[in-house]
């Protein structure tokens, strides 16, 4: 399947303020506050979020020719990475430090990416992200990926993946050739609708004591795989205690495939080992929590470019936050305590994390494309 607009086309601004609108529109969602005026003007200049992504393409467009070459790494200005801005470390200011204590947290202009985010259940549109923020919305049935479609189709920000997550099966679901919801699964796929298979996968504790609802899934999984591989799509995985069972069936059936292993808890050995099938693990709101001892060592010693930060948001929150409390600030959050248990700043890591989520999910599908088949229209499921 050809690639059309490989780089997250985004306007990018200081982490500090995009973290700062990130709370805003978090308390907007929660029903508390408002955004004030001024940091709606701020990120309205910036982002233009409301115009849709060919008037932010045009003016990087004109930007791009007013610079010319553009100067090189390491002389205090900036330099560009495909379709995004970068500050060079050096072009921090005199006394600008970042964390609490003024010394830590990163400046200059990086990029948010949350690699998994279910946008369309925080009941948050285009018109609503930050600007610098870019994230995958994974697929829970045809029918809702439709709609997501409908809404972010045309932003290049986000990557939209489409499948049966596992939990909207059951045993008594017809057999899988005749089961209107994975042919709209396979019309999506094949008309080059979306950007990646997921989230598929399987789910011990919810099949737990259904034989023949976890061999559903298993099935269901496989038959994911290799749309994947006939797409050449990546594949976003939902895996449930059974590591082993994972691997087992990445090596059967998952051979040359890429993707993610998302809200990973496991331990390093399983992590090297699905780095080593080309899958990175998803970290999220999971490695806040104290007690994650396992999860915390496998975060440390992860390879460069076998991680992903995500949020799951709203399904799982950070420490201390109850299930289906998640918001698109908690990315923030997760950044932090990764770069600690790296031995990084916040910067680098959302840095690495960029690149590796360009590498693993390149876009797809055309934001341009407003054919029927995008969205809109009622499907099975």
């Amino acid at each position: 399947m050809g690639t059309v607009g490989a780089s997250i086309t985004t306007t990018v601004s200081p982490l500090s303020r995009t973290w700062s609108w990130m709370k805003d529109v978090s308390r907007v969602r929660n029903g508390v506050g408002a955004i004030s005026s001024a940091t709606r003007g701020a990120a309205a200049m910036s982002a233009e979020p409301g115009r849709g992504a060919s008037n932010s393409r045009s003016a990087r467009r004109s930007g791009r020719r007013s610079r010319g070459g553009g100067a090189g790494p390491g002389d205090g200005t900036r330099r560009r990475r495909d379709d995004m801005t970068l500050r060079d470390d050096g072009d921090r200011r005199e006394g600008e430090g970042g964390g609490a204590d003024g010394t830590d947290a990163p400046r200059g202009e990086v990029v948010m990416i949350d690699s998994h985010i279910h946008l369309d259940d925080l009941g948050i549109g285009p018109a609503d992200l930050p600007a610098g923020w870019a994230g995958l919305i994974p697929g829970v049935l045809p029918s809702r990926t439709r709609e997501v479609l409908a809404q972010w189709g045309a932003d290049d920000r986000v990557r939209v993946a489409a499948a049966i997550h596992p939990w909207r099966l059951a045993a008594e679901d017809p057999a899988l050739a005749e089961d209107p919801r994975w042919r709209d699964v396979q019309e999506l796929v094949r008309t080059g609708r979306v950007d990646a298979i997921g989230e598929t996968g399987f789910d011990r504790r919810r099949f737990a004591g259904d034989a023949r609802g976890h061999a559903r899934a298993v099935e269901v999984f496989v038959a994911h795989l290799a749309l994947a591989r006939e797409a050449s799509l990546p594949v976003v995985v939902h895996a449930v205690s059974g590591p082993g069972l994972l691997l087992e069936l990445l090596r059967a059936h998952g051979a040359g495939l890429r993707g993610v292993v998302h809200a990973f808890t496991g331990s390093s050995e399983v992590a090297r080992e699905l780095a080593s099938l080309g899958f990175c693990v998803g970290v999220g709101g999971q490695v806040t929590r104290p007690d994650a001892r396992r999860l915390h060592r496998a975060v440390a010693e992860a390879a460069p470019g076998t991680w992903l930060l995500e949020t799951d948001a709203p399904w799982i929150g950070v420490d201390g936050a109850g299930r289906g409390s998640g918001r698109l600030s908690d990315l923030e959050r997760v950044a932090e305590d990764v770069a600690r248990l790296r031995g990084s700043s916040v910067r680098d890591i959302l840095i690495e994390n960029e690149a590796t989520f360009r590498r693993m999910f390149p876009q797809s599908r055309d934001p341009n494309d407003h054919s029927p088949s995008a969205g809109g229209s009622a499907s099975p499921g």
